[in-house]
């Protein structure tokens, strides 16, 4: 089962649908399948790429020797809530 909604057929009623009623029916049934497909890849790609990438940027900042202590305070602030 594929986490995203499949909107190949519907787009397809679209199309090819009898009438303004039918066709617009079809339509909302998309727009909310894509709506819904770019909720589902927000929560299941981006958010936890961001996250890594704002673990690793504060890691980083603990091991640069030239960063600022108000810096490094923050990043161990920020790591010690997330562990």
């Amino acid at each position: 089962m594929s986490k995203y909604f499949k909107i190949g057929d519907d787009i397809d009623d679209v199309r090819y649908g009898f009438g303004a009623g039918q066709r617009l029916k079809s339509g909302l049934k998309v727009f909310g399948k894509s709506v819904a497909n770019v909720g589902v890849f927000a929560v299941t790609e981006v958010l936890p790429a961001m996250t890594n990438k704002v673990n690793k940027m504060a890691e980083d900042t603990l091991k640069d020797p030239n960063a600022k202590d108000e810096l490094k305070v923050k990043a161990e602030e920020y790591l010690s809530k997330r562990k």
